[in-house]
């Protein structure tokens, strides 16, 4: 199963360069789904496989970080996937879609 994270980022400015990461918070170590950087304002998204996780039930976090590699942004931890709520009609999960909603920096 394929779930998608969305999100939107809006710059002050738009000439440094910004490592956005998508982790699955663990209780000794989170791992890390996706990476992509960026330096413009603009709307993203992050696909992955629930199998990625290794979990029925990840819990995703979305983290920011600068050139220099330092955290300059934690998000609130989502805990909405959940693979275990699978249609038996249509064999679909009734939610493969996270909204992070906009992030300023």
């Amino acid at each position: 199963m394929i779930a998608k994270v969305n999100f939107s980022i809006k710059l002050k400015t738009e000439k440094n360069i910004y490592k956005i990461k998508l982790f699955d918070v663990d209780l000794f170590k989170d791992d890390l789904l996706k990476e992509i950087s960026i330096s413009n304002s603009g709307s993203y998204e992050f696909l992955f496989a629930m199998g990625d996780t290794g979990e029925f039930r990840p819990e995703l976090q979305i983290r920011i970080f600068n050139a220099s590699d330092l955290e300059i942004y934690r998000s609130e931890i989502n805990k909405e996937l959940n693979s275990m709520t699978i249609d038996n009609n249509t064999g679909r999960n009734e939610k493969t879609t996270i909204d992070f909603n906009s992030i300023e920096l």
